[in-house]
């Protein structure tokens, strides 16, 4: 979570203002929101009297540039719940900073979102990180896991960026992650008495957060349906008629999506949007399918990203390309050695029903679902991209959380050298944040230089910026290796219990063989006697050992 804070307000610190081209918009849907309490719609002009620093310039070089579309909130076809949060700081950050503070404040909002989303990342990846009933069990237990896979989301170069800007794409990371991670925690250990509202209110927030967030929304309430089924009546908590109450948490989502349909033609509004853009439709779906380039594309622009169409190029393509490859050959082996791993006894009794063997099967089940929304993820970019509109790596970002920790569970299952290339993984995407920040800094884009026009975008933190961003970059940096160094999951346990040992008798130390006071020591054992030893290489007494059975 440390780690997403600092590269989340490096970015900051070096966007200048309104450099990415959706943050007007989405400046703009903020405000008016606020100010006025209403949705604003697609083809509302941006109100010329918003003063942000930046804001003029861009206007004027979008007008020069013929791009009249560009000066409206086409934005407003999104849920206005990271908006509202928005809009609060912006009015805040003016009233109490003065100019800038604003921008400085709703960008913060970002970060906090990808806080969040870190922080729920590492709890799913724990649960996920479950053994499968039957198969060998890993060699990292699942809070490692979930360690390793938070660390891993929280210095990907595509969300460090985003979160240093006014978009609300951390927050639908951050709401999809929650919503998973809520249907799996109870279908892997039941409801209980805060599902139900914690189900209403994640519905609520994840309806008003972004579209992507609906799939996870609708899988979450499969999943909590499925731990009530397969949890015992004694078990479940008692319903009561006033609880149905909470169902009302549907209406706002329902209102605003339904608005849109009556607004604009679908939910979406993306029909809408292509024509206001004069987009052209691309090659059609099945051929995007089968195109290796195109797969290619939106792996990197998910990893490594900037929002102004400057994607990963040269060595950054290269290195995300690298994590590909090493997450590819991690699934093979991983799941080559859980095809391989012990299958349970063929039962001498009568055969499991297909209900006895859901309910027996829920970690595969929690899987199944992860893997289902990041696959309709990335068709829906695909299908997007096919109908006329930009291929956004951004698109797809709801599934980070289960593709580091399917990346970090396939890895520790492939043996010791996966286990080193998962801990290598977050290295190399903290190397690709450091060429993402030198790109921003290095575009010259506090002067845009463009044919008939020349403006300059102001950083929030000034000239001091890039100095501020490379203290911020530095100070991460040491917090990561300190994390895959010393940090849970980086050394396997065995070598960890070996070392306790060798600390704990003197005689592997080379040290004299003499009593220590109030110590027993392992030499002192009769010969012929086998001594169990805890994790602190202390011995197990008989009574431990039986309360441990």
């Amino acid at each position: 979570m440390a780690l997403a804070a600092l590269l989340g307000v490096a970015h900051l610190a070096v966007v200048p203002t309104f450099w990415p081209v959706d943050e007007t918009a989405h400046v703009a849907y903020a405000t008016v929101l606020v100010e006025h309490g209403r949705v604003p719609s697609i083809d509302e002009p941006i109100p010329r009297d918003l003063r942000q620093p930046g804001l003029s310039q861009r206007l004027y070089w979008e007008r020069d540039q013929g791009r009249l579309g560009r000066m409206d909130i086409w934005t407003a076809n999104h849920p206005p719940l990271p908006y509202a949060i928005q809009g609060v700081a912006l009015r805040l950050g003016d009233g109490l900073i003065g100019r800038g503070g604003g921008m400085a404040l709703a960008r913060l909002t970002s970060t906090a979102w990808l806080v969040l989303g870190v922080w729920a990342t590492g709890v799913l990846a724990g649960r996920l990180a479950q053994p499968v009933r039957g198969r060998a069990r890993r060699r990292w237990g699942p809070k490692p896991i979930g360690a390793l896979a938070a660390t891993t989301v929280a210095v990907t170069p595509t969300l460090s960026h985003l979160a240093g800007v006014v978009f609300n794409d951390t927050a639908g990371f951050a709401m999809t992650t929650c919503c998973l991670l809520l249907g799996v925690e109870t279908t892997l250990r039941g409801p209980g008495r805060r599902t139900l509202p914690l189900l209403a209110l994640l519905t609520a927030a994840g309806g008003l957060t972004r579209v992507t967030v609906l799939p996870a929304v609708g899988l979450m309430w499969l999943l909590v349906a499925y731990g009530w089924w397969r949890t015992a009546p004694a078990d479940r908590p008692i319903l009561r008629p006033r609880q149905a109450l909470w169902g009302l948490a549907v209406l706002p989502p329902a209102a605003f999506w339904i608005g849109n349909v009556v607004r604009y033609g679908d939910p979406t509004a993306s029909t809408w949007l292509l024509e206001k853009f004069h987009r052209d439709l691309n090659e059609p779906l099945a051929t995007l399918l089968g195109s290796r380039t195109v797969w290619l594309r939106l792996w990197d622009r998910m990893l490594s990203d900037l929002t102004t169409g400057h994607w990963a190029g040269g060595l950054r393509a290269d290195l995300t390309e690298a994590v590909l490859v090493a997450g590819l050959i991690g699934a093979g082996l991983g799941l080559a050695r859980w095809v391989r791993g012990p299958r349970p006894a063929p039962s001498r009794t009568r055969r499991h029903s297909p209900a006895d063997r859901l309910r027996r099967n829920p970690v595969a089940v929690c899987w199944a679902a992860c893997v289902a929304l990041v696959a309709f993820l990335a068709l829906a970019a695909l299908e997007f991209h096919a109908s006329g509109g930009s291929l956004h790596g951004r698109y797809g970002i709801g599934g980070m959380a289960v593709v580091a920790t399917g990346i970090v569970v396939l890895l520790a299952a492939a043996g010791r050298i996966g286990r080193l290339a998962a801990t290598l993984v977050p290295a190399v995407l903290m190397a690709v944040n450091g060429l993402l920040l030198a790109a921003v800094i290095n575009d010259h884009s506090a002067t845009w230089r463009r044919p008939g026009i020349e403006i300059d975008l102001p950083r929030l933190t000034g000239d001091a910026g890039p100095a501020l961003a490379a203290a911020l970059f530095l100070l991460a940096t040491g917090l990561l290796v300190a994390t895959l160094v010393a940090g849970p999951g980086t050394v396997p346990a065995a070598t960890v219990r070996r070392a306790r040992r060798v600390l704990a008798d003197p005689a592997r130390r080379g040290l004299p063989n003499r009593a220590l006071p109030g110590r027993v020591l392992p030499g002192r054992v009769p010969t012929g006697r086998v001594v169990q030893l805890d994790e602190d290489g202390q011995p197990i007494s008989a009574s431990k050992r039986s309360a441990a059975v």
